[in-house]
């Protein structure tokens, strides 16, 4: 990939951001000139009676009024539409600008490691290891400004695009971040731990990566790391099950530091642990797929209870991969995981009503029907949202009536919900029909969070539940006051 080549898909989304907003906004513009014309023609219309009294403009006016509610409802939907279109693009700013932050913040970091390799130049041991550590220190500083430029570039651009302007990407390029000892490898990490005692055997050997500087290791001219054997095996599993947290508490306890300090270090430089041929490695996590080993994560959870940020577009099939992995176990490949991304990405945007119809229509699209099993399976697989979500519609009377009548509720389709009330209650308002209806779930089982993955950047605390879920009505109250209208319905799966 060249340099600069990863953001690509940002700038084309960016100026599909500013060329639909653009479109909406020069369609709105012409609506509410129709819309003028449309009430100047009513205005213009005299009342005026046949010799029965009737009024013999009245079919003229009845139908004037008719289109000026279509042009008025095709308003706010291409406004609705803009807004939204809008929220999107300040969206993605925010985002490119949290994580040119953390580029900026990474490089320099980097930079400081690499000031320390330079001060231990000077050492009998190690002063290869050093100098060669400080020359890719200073390789990684400029690679992560070059991101943290390109990200400022990204987010500019996208505050422009909520306005419908795009003024071309940047020809900004990547400088390379640099390798040590031979492309694709990290940090061999050596010795081993005797589980179950107190035992450590090290064996000093160098290091690999540049960005080993944190305070809590004082002899970094030895640039030495600790690796452990998984002597100790779990009956019928034929291996330790040891998680990225363990592994840090033994290095920790290898290099006599804090535990928080080698994970803050990890997490700094982006090393990842994995297992190989019996040992636990740190690599960058830049090449960790091409390492061949088995990734360790942070703990393998079912259950999450705070939302993640939008990833970046180059990263999120890697992510969606990451998820099912943690959340089942399971390993899939790149190609299903990004069929599993796209199904997660256009029913949370505007291909939802589509998507949703699909699951009850016998004539909807094979694609639809393929996107529907792919959005279940994610959800089958991945971490599932721990706490309490909401869920708002806007029914008419008849379907609400259905609705409190009946024992179960069943969403027909893959359903969205929200960690947060507030935005439940703005699907609840939003429509023509009578009655405002909120689904509270307690406690969920089955729905996960989608807010990194999302069409609308996490605006919504997203929850996705699956097809198939029969929600058992535990109770329901209608809550009317001054500030709504509205009617709760406690439901457990």
């Amino acid at each position: 990939m060249a340099a600069g080549d990863q953001y690509q898909e940002e700038w084309r989304r960016i100026e599909e951001i500013a060329e639909r907003i653009s479109s909406l906004q020069s369609r709105q513009d012409r609506l509410e000139w129709q819309s003028l014309e449309i009430r100047a023609r009513i205005d213009s219309l005299p009342y005026e009676t046949d010799e029965e009294g009737n009024d013999i403009n009245e079919d003229i006016r009845n139908s004037c009024y008719s289109l000026l509610d279509s042009v008025e409802s095709e308003i706010s939907e291409v406004y609705r539409m803009r807004e939204s279109a809008g929220s999107e693009a300040y969206g993605l700013a925010e985002a490119y600008g949290e994580q040119a932050g953390q580029y900026t913040q990474r490089a320099a970091h980097t930079a400081n490691a690499g000031s320390q390799f330079r001060a231990l130049e000077g050492f009998r041991f190690g002063a290869s290891t050093a100098r060669a550590g400080a020359d890719l220190a200073g390789q990684r500083a400029a690679h992560y400004e070059d991101h943290a430029a390109m990200l400022n570039d990204l987010s500019n651009a996208a505050q422009a695009a909520a306005g419908g302007i795009f003024s071309g990407s940047s020809s900004r390029g990547i400088r390379d971040r640099g390798t040590f000892g031979g492309a694709g490898r990290g940090p061999y990490l050596s010795g081993t731990v005797e589980t179950g005692e107190d035992s450590v055997s090290r064996h000093r050997e160098s290091s690999e990566e540049a960005e080993s500087g944190f305070s809590g290791y004082s002899q970094i001219a030895h640039a030495s790391l600790s690796g452990f054997e998984n002597s100790a095996v779990r009956a019928g599993e034929g291996r330790m099950d040891i998680f990225a947290g363990r592994a840090d508490a033994m290095l920790a306890a290898a290099w006599g530091v804090r535990e928080d300090d080698i994970r803050e270090y990890r997490q700094e430089n982006d090393l990842a642990w994995v297992r190989d041929q019996g040992m636990v490695r740190l690599v960058p996590g830049s090449v960790v797929r091409e390492h061949g080993g088995e990734r360790l994560y942070e703990k393998k959870y079912t259950a999450q209870k705070e939302h993640r940020e939008l990833v970046p577009l180059s990263e999120r099939v890697n992510t969606v991969i990451d998820d099912i992995k943690m959340g089942s176990g399971k390993n899939i490949t790149s190609e299903y995981a990004k069929n599993l991304y796209e199904g997660i990405y256009d029913f949370s945007g505007e291909s939802y009503g589509r998507i949703r119809k699909a699951y009850h229509n016998p004539d909807a699209s094979q694609e639809d029907r393929e996107k529907i099993a792919y959005i279940d399976d994610y959800i089958h697989n991945a971490p599932k949202w721990s706490g309490e979500i909401y869920r708002g519609i806007n029914v008419s009377r008849q379907v609400a009536d259905k609705i409190l009548s009946g024992g179960t509720v069943d969403m027909r389709g893959p359903s969205s919900w929200s960690s947060e009330l507030d935005v439940a209650k703005r699907f609840a308002l939003y429509g023509t029909e009578d009655v405002q209806m909120i689904f509270v779930l307690p406690e969920n089982k089955s729905g996960v969070s989608i807010t990194h993955l999302a069409a609308y950047n996490g605006m919504e605390s997203e929850v996705l539940a699956p097809s198939e879920i029969q929600y058992n009505i535990e109770r329901f109250e209608h809550v009317k006051n001054d500030r709504e209208d509205c009617i709760y319905v406690y439901v457990r799966e």
